[in-house]
């Protein structure tokens, strides 16, 4: 599992740092580091850390899996985030944010859910007039 992870994870970075390359070409930019310095560092700290997670992989296995994961997926998001306008890298950020942790929200979502669209005994929706009331809630 973690060669295939690695794998993938190797050809990401490795076309990204192609199209950042294209990118950033001509330009009078002497280093990323120097137009994009905490993307750049958010990166090569992910690196850094993906790097022991894989150090870390056969002997703890999913603890360096995870590891490898999340900081992986950081250094991906980072460095595809450079490709696009400020304004545009922030909603990829968010985007990334909100799709890996959808599957920790899932349940957290589905007892919200339940909890706002329940009835109570009298079929009556748990957010009434009468409930509002009760909690000091004026109309």
């Amino acid at each position: 599992m973690a060669d295939n992870q690695h794998a993938i994870f190797s050809f990401q970075v490795t076309v990204l740092s192609s199209f950042l390359a294209l990118k950033y070409r001509g330009d009078d930019i002497v280093s990323l580091f120097q137009s994009h310095p905490e993307t750049m560092w958010v990166a090569l700290v992910s690196l850094l850390c993906y790097c022991i997670s894989y150090q870390f992989e056969p002997r703890f296995g999913q603890v360096g899996r995870g590891g490898m994961g999340l900081f992986g997926s950081i250094l991906s998001i980072s460095l595809a985030s450079l490709l696009f306008d400020d304004g545009v890298s922030f909603v990829v950020y968010s985007l990334w944010a909100l799709l890996s942790n959808c599957e920790i929200m899932w349940p957290v979502i589905q007892v919200l859910w339940s909890w706002v669209y329940q009835t109570s005994e009298d079929g009556s929706p748990p957010f009434s007039s009468n409930t509002l009331e009760m909690v000091g809630v004026r109309n």
